[in-house]
């Protein structure tokens, strides 16, 4: 399987499908786009030419977070704080270690940005969780009740890492294994169940 990571500004159609496909209860309108799509920066990886996930980074002052949270509890906040979000995985590229690679990008994506901090979250059972601390995230508040544009609700941690120069050697060791890895894989024949990550 031929990956290709992209970094860019703007929402488009092939990430608004993606989304769609991605989130619990879907889309029933088609349209999964919110207000921070268009201040965001956005991380791509294209499978064989094909969008099979993508990672958005939100920056704060006003970041999805802050206003997920309302003020229910004490996260980082400010011109130096971004928030990676909204992470998803084709169904039938899930399993190969395409979110790492995206978080992977996210970070190094948010030093090369100049945020200090970055900040993203998850459902308390969900099995990425140890690799965030791996990453070096670690618990900020949690679990409180976070709400999507489509309606569903649920439980949600956040977590917080600086993203200073200590991390980012670890951080672009740990994708090049990872792109290796992958790199050895076959593209998807058939798409496995609904999910993230």
């Amino acid at each position: 399987m031929t990956l290709r990571l992209d970094r860019r500004r703007g929402f488009d159609r092939d990430m608004n499908a993606l989304r769609c496909r991605c989130y619990p209860r879907g889309y029933p309108t088609g349209e999964a786009g919110d207000a921070y799509d268009d201040r965001s920066w956005h991380v791509a990886a294209y499978a064989d030419l094909a969008l099979a996930g993508y990672l958005r980074l939100t920056p704060g002052q006003g970041g999805w977070f802050e206003h997920q949270l309302g003020g229910r509890a004490a996260i980082p906040t400010g011109p130096e704080v971004v928030d990676l979000n909204r992470a998803g995985v084709a169904p039938e590229y899930r399993g190969r270690g395409l979110f790492e690679v995206l978080l992977l990008e996210g970070l190094l994506a948010a030093c090369d940005l100049g945020f200090r901090t970055a900040l993203g979250g998850s459902r308390p059972e969900r099995g990425f969780r140890p690799l965030l601390h791996d990453l070096g995230f670690r618990d900020l508040c949690g679990p409180v009740e976070m709400n999507l544009p489509n309606g569903f609700s649920y439980q949600g941690i956040v977590v917080g890492v600086a993203t200073t120069a200590e991390h980012r050697p670890t951080w672009e060791a740990r994708l090049e294994r990872t792109l290796a890895g992958i790199a050895g894989t076959e593209a998807p024949s058939a798409a496995p169940g609904p999910g993230t990550g």
